[in-house]
C-alpha cells in the first residue's frame, strides 16, 4: 500500500513541475484558472507563510495533497490550508493527472484518512457514502449548489502526530466538480479553538464557476 501511495505522490509531483517556482498565492490562482473556480479570501484572514512537507496524519492513512496556500485568522489559532487536484491535462509532463481517475478518487482518499478504507467492491463499483456520521458529514443539495460541486462534505481526521508539532486536531472540508477536480480545505487546530466559527467564516471562499 505504501508503495502505491508513494507512486501516486511521485506522479503528482511530476505533473506540476513548475509549481515550486510560484509563490503561494500565485499557485492558488494557477489552480483557480485551470479548474475554473472563484476564490474570495475571508475578512480577518491573512496569508500564513510557512514551508510544508508531506504530512501523514495517522497510521494506515494516506498523505495529504500538497498544500498550495495557507491562511490564518487574526482572532484564532487555526491554520486553514488549501490543496487542489485538477483534471486539466494541458501543460503537464509525464502521465496526465486524469490518468486512471474516476469520480470516486477523492472519496477513497477521505476514507483512508478517517481510518475506514473502502472495500475492493466499493473501489471498483458504487461508492458507499453511508459512513460514521461522527467522522464525515456529506453536504446536501443546497450546500453543493453553494460550491457548484458534484459532491462534498466535511470530515474529522484522527491524528497520530501534530501538524507543525503544534496542532493536534484536524478537519477537512472537501468537494469535487466533475470534469474539473478536487478541492481540500484542511483545518489544523487544538482543543478550545473556535473551530466551528472558523469553518463558518471560510467554508464558502471557493466556488466553482458554472
Amino acid at each position: 500500500m505504501k508503495l502505491t501511495l508513494c507512486a501516486l505522490a511521485f506522479l503528482t509531483l511530476i505533473t506540476v513541475p513548475c509549481l515550486g517556482q510560484l509563490k503561494p498565492f500565485e499557485e492558488l490562482m494557477y489552480h483557480s484558472k485551470r479548474m475554473s473556480f472563484d476564490f474570495k479570501q475571508p475578512i480577518g484572514f491573512k496569508e500564513f507563510n510557512r514551508a510544508d512537507t508531506v504530512f501523514w496524519p495517522g497510521k494506515g492513512s494516506t498523505f495529504l495533497n500538497a498544500i498550495s496556500y495557507k491562511i490564518k485568522s487574526s482572532n484564532a489559532d487555526v491554520i486553514v490550508a488549501l490543496s487542489f487536484y485538477d483534471l486539466d491535462s494541458t501543460n503537464v509532463f509525464g502521465a496526465s493527472p486524469a490518468h486512471n481517475y474516476d469520480n470516486n478518487n477523492q472519496l477513497i482518499g477521505i476514507r483512508y484518512l478517517i481510518g475506514i478504507p473502502p472495500t475492493p467492491e466499493e473501489r471498483s463499483d458504487k461508492f458507499d457514502m453511508d459512513l460514521d456520521t461522527n467522522k464525515v458529514r456529506f453536504f446536501n443539495e443546497a450546500e453543493l449548489n453553494r460550491y457548484g460541486a458534484t459532491y462534498g462534505g466535511i470530515a474529522n481526521i484522527p491524528l497520530d502526530k501534530a501538524y507543525y508539532k503544534q496542532y493536534w486536531k484536524m478537519k477537512i472540508l472537501f468537494f469535487f466538480k466533475k470534469g474539473k477536480g478536487e478541492v481540500y480545505q484542511y483545518y489544523f487546530y487544538n482543543e478550545g479553538a473556535p473551530i466551528e466559527q472558523i469553518v463558518l467564516e471560510t467554508k464558502s471562499m471557493i466556488k466553482f464557476k458554472d
